[in-house]
């Protein structure tokens, strides 16, 4: 699929995801704990300075707000997604949010101290361009961080393996890590421990069902979905959803 494409599908995803989202992380917190993993990265980084009352952070693919909570504790968020269903309910959660595209920051040079991509980078088709505006858009001796989904795991096993479910990345983890690799940033892996509910809770939400089936209405995602984890040898599993936490040091 084209980059204009897939990004049209992403936006179509998150527009269609708000309160399934919502109901995924009242459920889970899953997303906010992520979040909180990144600012672990950072405060416990002696290298690093931030000010809650003079730093400015950016939240890339902000989604509905819930994972600027805890980078609050790092300075003064601005939330910018490309969804606008999503950023409404941003808007609710922070005092500055921006309707954008991560590819094309509109914002000045050196404006933030910190720019942040909590699990959306892997959903930006032209990911190389983003991190470049990121890059373009923090201070000298800023940073730029964030997280990235790597996948389901059962010990060693793929979810593909176990299910026959193949979750379809807009962007690699590898590509991802190539690109990381050209700032040198400092890469760390999490593993969550997660029951078949948990997911089968994130893959009903739509944006994450997408991944599954592109072609599907949800409806029939949904069916699908639910009619795979009703198998016996399924709705005992435990999984290790494995994700990345990067950050990079900018220096101009």
């Amino acid at each position: 699929m084209k980059e204009a494409n897939l990004k049209k599908a992403v936006k179509r995803g998150f527009d269609s995801s708000p309160e399934s989202y919502e109901r995924f992380e009242l459920r889970y917190g899953f997303f906010r704990e992520l979040s909180g993993k990144i600012v672990e990265s950072i405060t416990s980084d002696p290298d690093i300075s931030m000010s809650r009352d003079t730093s400015m952070i950016l939240d890339v693919g902000c989604g509905s707000g819930i994972s600027s909570i805890p980078l609050e504790s790092l300075g003064t968020v601005v939330g910018l997604d490309l969804s606008l269903n999503m950023l409404k309910k941003a808007a609710t959660r922070l005092e500055y949010v921006v309707w954008g595209d991560a590819e094309f920051l509109p914002f000045q040079d050196n404006a933030f101290d910190l720019v942040v991509f909590p699990a959306s980078i892997f959903l930006i088709p032209r990911v190389e361009r983003a991190f470049n505006e990121a890059e373009r858009v923090v201070k000298h001796n800023g940073v730029v961080a964030g997280s990235y989904f790597v996948g389901f795991y059962s010990g060693e096993r793929p979810l593909e393996d176990v299910s026959g479910l193949r979750h379809r990345d807009v962007v690699s983890s590898q590509r991802i890590e190539k690109l990381l690799n050209e700032f040198q940033a400092e890469i760390t892996e999490i593993n969550f421990e997660v029951s078949s509910g948990f997911v089968r809770d994130f893959y009903l939400v739509p944006a994450m069902s997408g991944a599954l089936f592109p072609k599907e209405t949800y409806s029939r995602r949904m069916e699908k979905v639910r009619n795979i984890f009703k198998r016996p040898e399924l709705s005992r599993e435990r999984f290790l959803f494995r994700w990345r936490v990067f950050k990079v040091k900018i220096r101009k």
